[in-house]
């Protein structure tokens, strides 16, 4: 073979390969909580769990589900960028008095993204590499209702949760 051919063979699998490692993995399984074992049991009322995201002053997405359940279960982008960082909160709420208890296991997957560029003028990417870093905590918090928690903090982003609750229109 040419060093051309050569080079333009390595060009299409290192694509090949960008291609293959820039999918999203799914989201990572959030450490185990039992389902709520009577399918009757309710909260109070509905509540809005909201999952936020802000780097400085800057909100960077959230994830949230209107629910009455005491069980919650969600997953998903915080965001819609090109990597969007992957959530999964999973959890169980106990009303005690006018506090909330939220037990909580919280899964997340963020993007680590590098290029290869030629050494033309301009140089141009010739392909990414996407790692995707796994990341987990579990936890209890009593929380009142309406109040954010600044629940996690990681590479200079503060995830906070918040419970609040919904009227019935």
């Amino acid at each position: 073979m040419t060093p051309l051919s050569l080079f333009c063979v390595a060009l299409l699998c290192s694509a090949a390969s960008a291609s293959a490692q820039s999918r999203p993995l799914p989201p990572i399984p959030a450490a185990g909580h039992q389902p709520v074992k009577d399918a009757q049991a309710a909260l109070s009322g509905n509540f809005r769990f909201t999952l936020s995201g802000t780097k400085g002053e800057t909100t960077l997405g959230e994830l949230s589900v209107l629910s009455c359940s005491p069980r919650l279960s969600v997953s998903g982008p915080l965001d819609a960028s090109d990597f969007p960082t992957q959530f999964t909160v999973d959890g169980t709420i106990t009303e005690q008095g006018e506090l909330l208890r939220f037990d909580f296991a919280i899964g997340f997957q963020v993007a680590m993204v590098s290029s290869q560029m030629t050494t033309a003028t301009p140089p141009v990417a010739v392909s990414k590499n996407i790692q995707w870093h796994q990341h987990q905590c579990e936890g209890s918090l009593l929380m009142k209702p309406g109040k954010s928690y600044e629940v996690l903090k990681a590479a200079g982003v503060t995830y906070s949760l918040v419970l609040v609750p919904e009227e019935d229109q």
